[in-house]
C-alpha cells in the first residue's frame, strides 16, 4: 500500500529542490508546493490505506466518507461524512481500493 501511496503523491504539484546528504553529496529532488494535503477514506473501502499515508505524510488530516445504496433509486449516495476535516485550499487525496460512480 506504501508504495501505491507514494506513486499517487508524485501526482500533487512540487517544485525541484536539491537537498544535501549527511554523507556530502547532494540529491535532485521534488519538493511539495501545494498548501496542505487531506486524505479522503471511503468508509468499508479505503480504510486500508489509511496506516499507509500516515506513514508517508505525518501530519496528514484525513476525512471520512460513508457511501451506501438507496433502496428507493439503487443509486449511491453518501450517507455519513466527517468533513469538518476538510479544507477547501489543501490537496485531496481519495482513497478507495473500488470505484464508485
Amino acid at each position: 500500500m506504501r508504495l501505491l501511496i507514494e506513486h499517487a503523491l508524485t501526482f500533487l504539484p512540487s517544485q525541484p529542490c536539491v537537498v544535501q546528504t549527511p554523507q556530502g553529496p547532494e540529491y535532485e529532488g521534488g519538493s511539495y508546493s501545494g498548501k496542505g494535503i487531506t486524505g479522503v477514506s471511503i468508509l468499508r473501502a479505503g480504510e486500508t490505506m489509511e496506516p499507509a499515508l500516515r506513514a508517508v505524510c505525518k501530519d496528514v488530516r484525513i476525512g471520512k466518507i460513508l457511501i451506501q445504496t438507496n433502496l428507493d433509486s439503487g443509486e449511491p449516495e453518501v450517507a455519513e461524512t466527517s468533513t469538518q476535516l476538510l479544507c477547501y485550499s489543501a490537496e485531496h487525496l481519495k482513497m478507495t481500493s473500488t470505484i464508485v460512480l
